[in-house]
């Protein structure tokens, strides 16, 4: 039975940054990962903040791009393109990027185990078990604390005592080769992706990930997208498989117990706007590796000592989880014509000063404030109730 500080389950890039950091603070430990090839399967689409890099210490050889405009489109086509002076953001291919942070905490002590199942995890008074299954055996690994980093895998939760996420955008994405894929595209309306949005990212040049995220049915809105006047005639051949993953949009009730972490998509700690992930994963992760430092150094990282974690991380990037949880919720009541009136007022000066003075790729709180104050984003809610108060007989 192999005894360690730290157990991470899940190689994605919060497990591998919380690991080799705390490697780097002198703690022993192991990542479990399920599949053999870190960052394989890769269902990302590989648009990062340029803050996520000026932030923490990451493998820059995996940037393919630099981004300083987007294209918004309404439903009935009219576009609203924002222009930056500076990069705001890269195009990164996810499996170099998750591989880069592989090496960097195998290279500062860290165990990696691949092709290796985690089947149950036991928290003990002084130590938890972990039983993993690996090439066909049983092993049990002893740690002092576990991390949960399984992704939007939530197998573990309830029988460890955690509710998962209680929201979760249905994503569908595939790999295409064409031409006039120049820049960042974003695609609305209720008949192409409704409550959310579509996207063209160009990868290299003639080459692009296009993806469609809704509630539901997202693999047939994604092919609606690909016959779609706006995509059809720039695809030659679509690469691979489609590739469908759930994005978890509200975070966990609770993310920490005795010996226990949740993290990253495990907790529900995404950009409730976008649904990307890396970035508040590792925010989130910076916090975890903080309080589970300090604990681990006292004493037992019991629930007491792991209760900061959740109130560092909920002060980070908390209220930018509420808002834009409104605002998502407001956005999905709202008519086509409405959503081009809301696309409209953006393309005005008193708009696009808005979008471009108090917004930032990772940071929407203060943008979304401002257009929660528009009349037209209530009204669609206000009819929705309406309804509802109409069909159960109480307006």
């Amino acid at each position: 039975m192999s005894r360690y500080d730290f157990i991470v389950i899940g190689g994605g890039p919060t497990g591998l940054y919380t690991a080799w950091q705390l490697a780097r603070e002198g703690f022993r430990g192991i990542v479990v990962e399920e599949h053999p090839i870190i960052g394989v399967p890769r269902y990302c689409c590989g648009v990062v903040g340029k803050e996520t890099f000026q932030r923490f210490s990451l493998p820059r050889e995996s940037i393919q791009r630099e981004i300083d405009s987007a294209t918004i489109y309404s439903p009935s086509g009219r576009a609203l393109r924002i222009v930056r002076r500076d990069t705001g953001a890269y195009i990164i291919d996810r499996s170099l990027f998750d591989q880069g942070l592989y090496r960097r905490a195998q290279e500062d002590g860290v165990e990696v185990s691949l092709s290796t199942r985690c089947r149950d995890v036991r928290l003990l008074d002084h130590t938890a078990e972990v039983e993993v299954e690996s090439f066909g055996r049983r092993l049990v690994l002893k740690g002092r604390v576990v991390v949960i980093a399984t992704g939007a895998n939530y197998s573990l939760h309830r029988r460890l005592g955690f509710l998962p996420p209680s929201r979760f955008l249905d994503t569908s994405q595939v790999d295409v080769e064409g031409d006039g894929f120049n820049g960042v595209e974003v695609y609305l309306g209720r008949g192409l992706a409704p409550n959310s949005f579509a996207w063209i990212v160009p990868v290299t040049e003639g080459t692009a990930r296009v993806g469609v995220s809704t509630y539901k049915d997202s693999n047939r809105y994604l092919h609606y997208f690909i016959s779609s006047p706006a995509l059809k005639p720039r695809i030659r051949r679509i690469k691979g498989k489609v590739k469908r993953k759930p994005i978890p949009i509200r975070p966990v009730e609770k993310s920490y117990g005795s010996r226990i972490l949740l993290l990253g998509d495990a907790a529900g700690q995404v950009k409730t706007t976008t649904g990307g992930g890396v970035f508040y994963g590792l925010l989130c992760a910076d916090a975890a590796v903080r309080v589970l430092s300090e604990a681990l150094s006292k004493g037992e990282p019991d629930e007491g000592a792991l209760k900061m974690y959740e109130k560092v991380w909920r002060a980070r990037i908390g209220q930018e989880l509420r808002i834009g949880h409104l605002f998502r919720s407001l956005y999905a009541h709202l008519e086509d014509e409405e959503i081009d009136r809301l696309i409209e007022y953006l393309t005005t000066q008193k708009g696009y000063t808005i979008l471009t003075s108090r917004g930032s790729f990772d940071w929407h709180g203060r943008v979304l404030i401002e257009l929660l104050r528009l009349p037209l984003l209530w009204k669609g809610a206000c009819r929705a109730i309406m309804a509802s108060l109409k069909r159960t007989g109480t307006g």
